[in-house]
């Protein structure tokens, strides 16, 4: 019986199949309370300590159509997306998508049953034989939940662009076509910019250094047709720049280009790096004595802002392209 439990997709196992392979409940109880088996929910077993990967969201599905064969059930919210992410550990317990009306209750839910008016509107996909909800709808179901963090939520949607490889403005527009508590939310947070950036060292560096210490930058924006800036004051004409030290190990000479060309067009830039992080209140404050330096000499007409190309791919209107003081 062993041997079928870890043959089993999550490696659990429930009564009418141990009752076909000879084993009636009575001693299926008398297994669990020698510790040879362990409960997971009414009905259901694994071997004791067996944790196997996402057993939770395969218990809830397997759970939820024994008892209602023709039920669909969708996997979403952080399960979902850790189904997908290998590497990403979900916390709490997993979300169960069912249509509405359709609950199975039992004594002990080691998940969420979230009941759906039209579960035919959900996008799926499968991974690890369970049917889950594809990311628009996964993140927007976790973001759903109040408990959760503005920047716990920033994570995860961060980590799913950069992982799975996902459009930031595809998203967006998803989200926007959803009548959701969660995809509003995850539109309010995706207007301050939050998923504009190219890289994680980008955003670490607009968390650090931006976000504490506001007016924050637009980010990733196009200044001429081939150069785009990692942030940027419009109104100003400021760009700056983040240099890792690993991807511009090599590209001294690149982004010596880059900064002569926004000069160039009348721009002035500025270069932050690892060692200048390093005090993020000093960084913003020099920022920021610059825009407004620079945003006076506009207002006087003593510099002249330069014409912005077409930004066709931003998720947000930028938002410097008047003078923030």
């Amino acid at each position: 019986m062993i041997q079928r439990i870890r043959s089993t997709p999550g490696r659990i196992i429930d009564n009418t199949t141990m009752e076909r392979l000879g084993h009636d409940r009575f001693q299926v109880a008398d297994w669990v309370r020698d510790g040879r088996l362990e409960r997971l929910a009414p009905a259901w077993c694994r071997e004791p300590g067996d944790e196997a990967p996402h057993q939770a969201a395969h218990l809830a599905t397997a759970y939820l159509r024994r008892h209602r064969p023709d039920e669909l059930v969708i996997i979403s919210g952080d399960h979902a997306l850790g189904l997908q992410i290998p590497d990403h550990q979900p916390t709490g317990s997993p979300m169960a998508l069912v249509e509405h009306g359709r609950r199975v209750r039992t004594r002990q839910e080691p998940w969420q049953t979230v009941q759906c008016h039209d579960l035919s509107s959900v996008p799926t996909t499968t991974a690890h034989g369970l049917t889950i909800a594809r990311s628009t709808r996964s993140l927007a179901d976790h973001a759903a939940g109040p408990a959760r963090s503005d920047g716990a939520v920033r994570e995860l949607v961060y980590l799913a662009i950069n992982r799975l490889r996902l459009s930031p403005a595809e998203l967006v527009a998803g989200w926007s076509t959803m009548d959701h508590p969660g995809a509003r939310r995850l539109l309010e947070l995706a207007a301050d910019g939050s998923f504009e950036h190219e890289s994680p060292a980008e955003r670490d560096c607009f968390l650090d250094i931006f976000s504490p210490h506001p007016p924050v930058p637009d980010c990733q924006v196009w200044i001429a047709e081939n150069i785009r800036a990692d942030f940027a004051y419009l109104f100003a004409a400021l760009v700056m720049e983040y240099h890792g030290e690993e991807t511009h190990a090599g590209t001294v000479d690149r982004d010596a280009t880059k900064q002569f060309a926004a000069r160039s067009l009348g721009y002035d830039h500025l270069v932050i790096t690892k060692s200048v992080r390093r005090d993020p209140r000093a960084v913003a404050l020099h920022v920021h004595e610059v825009r407004r330096r620079r945003e006076d000499l506009m207002l006087r007409g003593q510099l002249r802002r330069p014409p912005l190309p077409p930004q066709p791919t931003r998720l947000t209107p930028l938002r410097t392209l008047v003078p923030l003081g």
